[in-house]
């Protein structure tokens, strides 16, 4: 199997990542990232298990999840060629632009069993698969401005799919605007968990941070994020725990340090946990 991360300091929210499997019977379990993914299957065949739910992959689908999915591909059958499209939830309501609301997160937090993580629509799946191509391409020529494009094809995006989503759901959820406060207030709490990852980090702490009650930031960052803080602190711990471990030859006791365990055993627990695997299986150097 080979991976392909492209990122941009710039745009630390966006993500593009290009996946290509041979052939195999057994399973492939992707750990729960902190990000929102839609992606495309460029070509191939194969089933992907996703909560309990088996889905046929072939060329042309286009595949949204969540950051709390458990996800398992098997049953590769041909050369399997994915891009997906990464990013936190808070590229949605933190992306300077004030036309989006809360219906953009109910594309992947609330779909009401009326539409799945499979889109199989030929017409639309050409339109989707045209824009992932085109941030590929952004990222690869990286030419002037080229950051400010992401932003706005990733945003035509999600624009596309809720207006699909909308014309095939009978109830589109609870729509929300965005509080400018509470966007601020999670915020910096957000940027404190990125700058002091390896520290200890509690709920008391970050909302201290925010001048805030524990009880009243936990109900807004999950409201905002689709996920609770300390799942979403795990998720970003092992998250760069793997990055650690594909590209240092760090000890696996340093790079728990370094990524907030206060020992091996509870690294090695939520590692287990969240990917399915231990930590050598992603050692790539």
């Amino acid at each position: 199997m080979s991976y392909e991360i492209l990122k941009s300091e710039n745009v630390p929210f966006i993500t593009l990542t290009l996946h290509n499997i041979k052939p195999r019977n057994n399973y492939y379990i992707e750990y729960c990232y902190p990000n929102l993914k839609i992606g495309c299957i460029i070509e191939g065949k194969a089933k992907w298990r996703i909560d309990n739910i088996d889905y046929d992959v072939e060329k042309n689908d286009i595949f949204i999840f969540n950051n709390k999915e458990k996800r398992a591909l098997h049953t590769v059958t041909s050369d399997l060629s994915m891009i997906f499209v990464e990013f936190e939830p808070r590229f949605i309501w933190n992306n300077g632009i004030e036309i989006l609301d809360s219906s953009y997160l109910n594309i992947f937090f609330n779909r009401n069993g009326l539409l799945e993580n499979r889109i199989r629509d030929n017409e639309f799946s050409k339109l989707i698969i045209d824009i992932i191509l085109e941030i590929k391409k952004e990222f690869n020529l990286k030419q002037p401005e080229y950051e400010q494009m992401l932003k706005i094809k990733v945003l035509n995006l999600l624009i596309i799919l809720s207006r699909y989503y909308k014309n095939n759901s009978k109830n589109n959820g609870e729509i929300r605007t965005f509080n400018k406060e509470n966007i601020n207030l999670i915020n910096k709490v957000m940027n404190f968990i990125d700058q002091h990852i390896s520290e200890e980090l509690t709920l008391e702490k970050l909302a201290d941070i925010a001048h805030l009650n524990p009880s009243y930031l936990s109900t807004i960052f999950k409201q905002y994020n689709g996920i609770t803080l300390f799942q979403y602190i795990q998720r970003k711990r092992i998250s760069l725990s793997i990055d650690y471990l594909k590209n240092t030859h760090l000890s696996v006791l340093n790079i728990a340090n370094i990524c907030g365990f206060n020992t091996a055993a509870n690294f090695y627990k939520y590692f287990k946990k969240l990917t399915g695997k231990i930590p050598k299986d992603f050692r790539t150097l």
